[in-house]
């Protein structure tokens, strides 16, 4: 289907207006999951040597469940707020949405894990005495990126299967109105057309004047 060259102009800003946004949530979720997220504490033994406290054995699982929800529930959000604008609903603004789940998934992760501090623990080295240190937490794979992309999609494209509108509702309620009213107008025209076709046509069974 082919815009109006102002409404696709239209269509081009939303999509970019939604990029941006989800790149700035992203960037803020990077900044909030650095914050919240627990590192891994250790010990290091007087000599150097260092392990994991099996007590905080759980904390790499939460650093990834709080970075997949948190991607998640901005994926969700988001795309029910672009469904919402019934203005811009279409293919447009879920390849926005797309591109900017995954650039804003892209720009959390690495801010996350710019800001997240501790300490390393094959940094301290031999000291003379144990001591218990901190480190950053840490995202181990890249697959947490597919959390926001996927269900920013995954509902738009729910929500507009759910919509039983070709159009997806674009339409306001009084241009609806305006469109069915043109739509009978044109029919009874095309009638009454038809009728005055009929009635001028000669009857074959009436006798020759």
């Amino acid at each position: 289907m082919r815009w109006p060259s102002d409404e696709r102009g239209r269509m081009r800003a939303a999509a970019g207006t939604i990029v941006v946004g989800l790149v700035i949530l992203g960037v803020l979720q990077g900044v909030v999951w650095a914050q919240v997220a627990p590192g891994q504490q250790a010990k290091v033994y007087a000599n150097g040597a260092y392990g994991s406290l099996p007590t905080a054995d759980y904390h790499p699982f939460t650093d990834l469940a709080i970075f997949v929800l948190a991607g998640l529930a901005v994926g969700v959000v988001a795309a029910v707020a672009a469904w919402r604008v019934r203005g811009i609903r279409g293919t447009t603004t879920l390849l926005a949405l797309f591109v900017g789940a995954s650039a804003g998934a892209a720009a959390a992760f690495a801010v996350g894990l710019l800001l997240a501090s501790g300490v390393d623990p094959a940094t301290v080295g031999a000291t003379g005495h144990e001591s218990i240190v901190v480190a950053a937490p840490k995202l181990a794979t890249w697959l947490v990126l597919v959390a926001e992309p996927l269900a920013a999609v995954g509902v738009y494209t729910f929500l507009a299967a759910w919509d039983s509108r070709p159009d997806l509702g674009r339409l306001r309620p009084t241009e609806e109105a305006r469109a069915a009213v043109e739509a009978v107008s044109a029919a009874g025209v095309s009638l009454r057309d038809a009728s005055g076709s009929d009635a001028d046509r000669p009857d074959p069974g009436a006798p020759p004047g």
